[in-house]
Parts: structure tokens; C-alpha cells; sequence
């Protein structure tokens, strides 16, 4: 068996309802469970905070017909990729220079995963929202620069949220194609941390 990771598309986005989504370990009861009823072999074995970050154990044989189960389940699409190439991808963005900002700016680092559809290739190019760097066909680096308040939080006001990480997909999607889930480098560190334990 091998460690691949799950991240699902607008789990524990701001602009869907809290109530919209069962708690995670729900979550993961209903994915090992539609696992078992379609006698993949697959488990669940972490998560990372409620936003649809996965562990996944399985067979390469059977990461298709794993993934199609943890879509059902999920109710939404999922991107999947090996431990070890997120891993690589973490690596090479932390190589990157921060981009500079203006005063009340701040460069929040994260990756970009495509989850399905055929993407253009070509350059990528950054945006007022986010700064993008292409690693790969499936694979972005991104630092989403968001907007903070006088007191150097995040300015949490809709109107200056500038999309967020869903934002970051949107970007990506519009000069590439596909459908893209966007995560803070905080998050991909976390679920990679869970599936070393």
C-alpha cells in the first residue's frame, strides 16, 4: 500500500454554510465506508482540520476506484496525488523568493492542484490577487496576497477578502483550464504531517 493524499473541492470554503457538510470524522467514516462496500482496497488513516485534506492508503491499482468512492462520498470532486510529489512541490516553493508587497499586503505561500480536466500549457501568469509559479502540469505555487487591516490581521471584510484560496483556483483555471483546489502551505504541511505518524 501507498500514501497518496485527498483534497477535495470548497470543503470548508467561508461562502458555503457550516451546517452544509458533516464534521470530518464523519467524513472519513462515510469514505472508508464506501470503500468497504466496493471492496477497494483503501483506507482513510488522517485528516488535516475540516477542510478536506486526506490521507489515503491504497494499492496504485486501485487509487481510481478509490477516488471515484471519495467523491461519492464526499459529494464533491477530489484531487489525489502521491505523498512524496506534494512533498517536492512543498520543497520547491519554500526555494522560492517571497514576492515583495506593498505596505499592508502580506504573501501567504500555499499550492494549487489540478483535479480534473485537460489543462493549456503555456506561461501562467500572476495576478492583482496572487503571485503563480508553474511546477508542473498538475501542480502550482502560489502565494495568495492578502489584504490586512491597521493592526496586521487578515482584513476579513468580503469586499477585501479578494477570493481567497478559491480565488487562487480561479485565477489558474481561467488561463489554464481545468478544475484546480488551492491550499495554504500551513495546510499541506499539516495533512503531510499526519501521514508520517
Amino acid at each position: 500500500m501507498s500514501k497518496y493524499l485527498i483534497f477535495g473541492v470548497n470543503i470548508g470554503n467561508f461562502n458555503l454554510s457550516r451546517n452544509s457538510r458533516p464534521p470530518v470524522t464523519k467524513q472519513v467514516d462515510g469514505i472508508n465506508q464506501a470503500f468497504k462496500a466496493a471492496k477497494i482496497q483503501a483506507k482513510i488513516t488522517g485528516y488535516f482540520r475540516g477542510s478536506g485534506n486526506f490521507v489515503l492508503e491504497t494499492t496504485h491499482s486501485s487509487l481510481g476506484r478509490a477516488r471515484s468512492a471519495a467523491q461519492k462520498a464526499l459529494l464533491t470532486k477530489v484531487g489525489t496525488f502521491p505523498l512524496a510529489k506534494i512533498e517536492k512541490a512543498v520543497a520547491k516553493l519554500r526555494l522560492e523568493v517571497e514576492p515583495k508587497t506593498e505596505v499592508g499586503i502580506r504573501p501567504t505561500p500555499g499550492l494549487a492542484l489540478l483535479v480534473e480536466g485537460p489543462t493549456r500549457s503555456g506561461k501562467l501568469l500572476s495576478t492583482k490577487r496572487n503571485k503563480l509559479l508553474r511546477f508542473s502540469d498538475d501542480v502550482v505555487g502560489a502565494w495568495k496576497l492578502d489584504i490586512l487591516t491597521t493592526r496586521k490581521t487578515l482584513d476579513s471584510a468580503p469586499s477585501r477578502r479578494r477570493g481567497g484560496w478559491g480565488g487562487v483556483s480561479q485565477d489558474i483555471a481561467k488561463q489554464l483550464g481545468g478544475l484546480w483546489t488551492a491550499r495554504s502551505l500551513s495546510s499541506i504541511n499539516g495533512v503531510i504531517m499526519r501521514a508520517k505518524e
